[in-house]
């Protein structure tokens, strides 16, 4: 089943547009957030933007597809664990997808990538049973 709503992020005007994209979709199971390119100062409100959009509504679940990520600065990384703290405040999980080096490398640097849990996909994160 496709999504019941979706909503594209731009950067601001200032940056260019090929940087960083990010979308919301919101599924019956929780929310999605697609992010693809470099999140990093420039950026990094684009993806606070999203993320705040998609722990907005009432989803269980708010999974974070970083797979299409080539660079994920402090800045991202500080988008992230405030998604995770205001996720648990609300009692909702957070999911990421996509542990490649450029997103994997900067959470262990910073102690954070046991923080989240990880699924090889999108579909595997938003049908997870896990809590």
């Amino acid at each position: 089943m496709g999504p019941l709503a979706s909503e594209d992020f731009r950067a601001d005007a200032d940056v260019p547009r090929d940087l960083l994209r990010v979308s919301v979709e919101d599924h019956p199971e929780g929310a999605v957030v697609t992010v693809t390119g470099e999140v990093d100062l420039h950026t990094s409100s684009t993806l606070r933007a999203a993320l705040d959009r998609a722990l907005g509504g009432t989803a269980p679940v708010v999974v974070v597809d970083l797979s299409a990520v080539t660079f994920l600065s402090s800045s991202g990384l500080s988008a992230l664990v405030e998604l995770r703290r205001g996720a648990e405040s609300r009692a909702r999980a957070v999911r990421l997808v996509g542990d490649g080096r450029p997103v994997r490398r900067p959470l262990q640097a910073a102690g954070l990538v046991d923080l989240f849990t990880w699924y090889p996909d999108v579909a595997a994160a938003i049908t997870s049973t896990d809590a």
